[in-house]
């Protein structure tokens, strides 16, 4: 219910004493909206934790990225994927979280450490790495022996900036764009010979 419909942990509760007086009170007892909420929470770990064996003696890929900052600390997250590439993008369910790590900071040989845990959880070494072009990430990918493929996305970010950036009519733009929503909507519509 809570995933199906999007029904909150208290709502979830009151459909089934719902479904309980329908049933006459065959399901017994109800646990309450706290019991529900730690049962997901723990069916969360699990999957967590069990989503290296989903990958063990396949041929498997993963995506790494130092992906966000909370204060001081940085979270490395280490997604894995089929090796194959089945001629269609990712989905969210096509990926698995493997790992997700916090530091001060990720310097190569820490990334490495990371890829070398997953490799001995999984027994196999992944096919190829894919990650931004940061050096920490390039340079931990090189020092686990395992070849690496530039996030697409970035990697045209990279080419664009080279190609635009002292252009000022691209720094117009750019300026445009980081203003509050309705503003940039009126701008960039006077932009707009910029973007033909």
């Amino acid at each position: 219910m809570y995933i199906r419909m999007g029904c909150g942990f208290r709502s979830i509760v009151n459909g089934l004493e719902l479904f309980n007086d329908f049933l006459g009170g065959a399901l017994g007892v109800i646990p309450s909206h706290q019991t529900i909420e730690n049962w997901l929470l723990k069916a969360g770990i699990v999957e967590y934790l069990d989503s290296c064996n989903k990958f063990r003696g396949k041929e498997y890929s993963i995506i790494i990225d130092e992906s966000i900052t909370v204060g001081s600390q940085k979270l490395l997250v280490i997604l894995a994927a089929p090796a194959q590439h089945e001629g269609k993008t990712l989905k969210h369910g096509d990926v698995e979280v493997l790992a997700m790590a916090v530091s001060s900071s990720w310097k190569a040989g820490d990334v490495e450490r990371e890829i070398i845990k997953l490799k001995d959880k999984i027994g196999k070494t992944p096919k190829y790495i894919v990650s931004d072009n940061g050096h920490n990430l390039r340079k931990g990918a090189e020092l686990a022996d395992v070849p690496r493929h530039r996030d697409i996305s970035h990697t045209i970010g990279l080419i664009l900036e080279d190609e635009y950036k002292e252009r000022t009519d691209f720094k117009e733009f750019m300026d445009i764009i980081k203003k509050p929503p309705f503003e940039t909507l009126y701008n960039l519509a006077l932009a707009l010979p910029f973007l033909a």
